[in-house]
Formats: C-alpha cells, sequence, structure tokens
C-alpha cells in the first residue's frame, strides 16, 4: 500500500469511526510508514542544502521573462543622452588652438569638439553674441585653461600672436573655392547663416577673382606656418569632417588627450548641425556659376604644392575625392 493511499485511508476511517479506527491502526504495516517517513526527512534536508537545484529553473524563467520586456533604446530614448557641455576647472586644459582661415567652418567644428567631449571651446575674438547659440567658452580668457580648444585666424607666425602660447594646434583646412564662398557669405550679411547675393558675372569679375586667388594663398601660408611652429600639429579637413563627423572628431579628442566616449559620439550624431552651419539651397550650381575654369586650375595647383607639403610633414594629403567636384577643373 502506498504511502498516499494509506492517508486516504486512515481519513476515511476517521470520520466513519474511532473504534474502527483503533483497530485498523493496529493492523497497518509500521515497518513501511517508517520508511516513508525516514524517506521524506532526507528529501527535506538535500532541499535544505542544496536549494539552488531547484531555483535554478525559476531564475531561467525570470531572465527569459526580462529578456522579452528589454527592447533597444529607440531615437526617442536618445533625449535621454547626458550632452550637456560645461567649463572646466581653471588650468585643465594647455593652450590648444583651433586654427583656420576664415570661412573655413571653425564655428561648426568647434560645436561638434563640444558635443564630442563635453568641454566648451573658447576664442581669441570674444564675440559676445555666441555666447546665447552654445558657446559660453567664447568670452572666456583663452589662457586660463577653462576652454578645450582656442578659435584663430592668425597665420603670420612671425608677429606676436597667440602660438606663442600655443601647446598645440589642430589646423582645419579647407579648399580655397569653398572657403572664398563662404567668406564673401560672412562679409557681405555680416552673420554666420544667411546667404548674399549672388549672380553669374563674378565669374568673369577681376576683383572676385583676385579675392579667390588670395584666400588661395591664405590656405597654403596657414599649412606651412603653422606645421614649421615646431609644436604637435593636427591637420583636418573641413570636406572629410563633412563625409564623416564621427570619425573625424574621434580623431581630435584623441590628438587632445581626451577619450573617446561613445555616448558623447552618439551627442555628435544627435546634433551634427548646431548652430552656426550654413545652408545653401544649391551649393553646386552656385559654385557653377561664379568659380571660372582659371580659378579652379589655380586653385588645384597650389593645392597640389600644399598636399605635398602636408605629407612632408607627416600628415595628410589634401583629400580630393571628397573636395566637391565643381571645384576642380
Amino acid at each position: 500500500m502506498s504511502y498516499c493511499l494509506l492517508v486516504l485511508k486512515i481519513g476515511s476511517i476517521y470520520t466513519s469511526d474511532m473504534k474502527m479506527l483503533r483497530s485498523t491502526i493496529k493492523r497497518l504495516p509500521w515497518t513501511a510508514i517508517s520508511s516513508a517517513l525516514l524517506t521524506s526527512l532526507l528529501w527535506v534536508l538535500f532541499i535544505y542544502m542544496q536549494p539552488e537545484v531547484f531555483t535554478k529553473q525559476s531564475s531561467a524563467c525570470n531572465f527569459r521573462m526580462s529578456t522579452k520586456n528589454s527592447v533597444p533604446r529607440t531615437d526617442s530614448e536618445e533625449t535621454a543622452l547626458d550632452c550637456s557641455v560645461r567649463l572646466a576647472a581653471p588650468g585643465t586644459f594647455p593652450v590648444i588652438v583651433l586654427a583656420s582661415p576664415p570661412g573655413s567652418g571653425n564655428t561648426w567644428t568647434r560645436h561638434l569638439i563640444q558635443q564630442a567631449t563635453g568641454f566648451y571651446t573658447g576664442s581669441e575674438y570674444n564675440v559676445a553674441a555666441m555666447t546665447n547659440k552654445g558657446f559660453a567658452g567664447e568670452v572666456e580668457d583663452w589662457t586660463t585653461g577653462t576652454t578645450l580648444t582656442v578659435k584663430t585666424h592668425f597665420s603670420r607666425l612671425s608677429r606676436p600672436g597667440i602660438h606663442q602660447k600655443a601647446k598645440a594646434a589642430i589646423l582645419l583646412l579647407r579648399n580655397p573655392c569653398s572657403v572664398a564662398v563662404a567668406e564673401r557669405n560672412r562679409r557681405l550679411t555680416r552673420n554666420k547663416t544667411s546667404m548674399a547675393y549672388w549672380n553669374s558675372s563674378l565669374k568673369f569679375d577681376k576683383v572676385w577673382f583676385r579675392a579667390v586667388v588670395w584666400q588661395v594663398h591664405l590656405v597654403e601660408r596657414f599649412a606651412n606656418n603653422w606645421l614649421q611652429l615646431g609644436i604637435p600639429v593636427h591637420v583636418v579637413f573641413y570636406e572629410n569632417i563633412q563625409v564623416n563627423p564621427v570619425r573625424e572628431i574621434a580623431k581630435i579628442v584623441k590628438f587632445v588627450n581626451l577619450t573617446v566616449n561613445e555616448d558623447r559620439m552618439a551627442c555628435v550624431r544627435k546634433n551634427t548641425e548646431g548652430n552656426y552651419h550654413r545652408q545653401y539651397s544649391n551649393k553646386a550650381k552656385l559654385y557653377k556659376e561664379v568659380l571660372s575654369p582659371e580659378i579652379k586650375r589655380y586653385s588645384q595647383m597650389v593645392m597640389e604644392r600644399v598636399s605635398v607639403f602636408l605629407v612632408k610633414h607627416g600628415q595628410n594629403p589634401v583629400p580630393w575625392r571628397n573636395l566637391p567636384p565643381e571645384v576642380l577643373p
């Protein structure tokens, strides 16, 4: 007789007649009952000593449930990213200049650096209006080390200037034809986002031709002077940033001895444009209308010299394939 049947039998007997129960108990196989009780006791002790054997399946179920309920972070949840930017404590950073000819995308590059690092960049020009556009470091004393980089358009390094205190430099270059167009927009509109009036007759205008030639030689002078200054220099091309901003800005982060943080790189992806990135309705058409074949040939000739000079000083050459085809002859 099994243990369970035995229990049922006892229960049924108890409800019918107590006298019969007493006589039944006398006839029970007490050896079997003792064996069953002993087996039950051993099982209880086994479970108590090794509970993980019996909880393993439960944990696996819980794991599967949590996996099922978890979902990848969506675009809407990227708002949880900490993309805040702050000033560093005084003396944190050495003077690292971000040098470029005007019109090369210096302000846009500063924005991307801030997104990638969480630190404000500065400038030697102190344009107060920029503090409300995401550049609180603009009016900081650039010698105090509270900003990561310092913007400059200074290139005549034979004269006293910011280069005398610079410990390193990020040299931002752009093809001279695009620089000339961007700088004309800035000068005529007096801001960094608006478009000036353009006329196709400029293609044959001598004043415009001289303006572009001047920009061509300015780019060459920047490369020559900053690379021969004797401090660490990292050259970055505006056109390369356009193609892959995360990759190029990550190189800058490493150059300034900071760690590339994936969350901060997500901030770069989330806010690539910034507040000072001029939008063109049709840049290719504009280039075709205002850049003559002579301008394009002259620009390419000089930039080929610049490319050779860059390689000579351990830098990458001009990224010809990333340049707008409309600026090439």
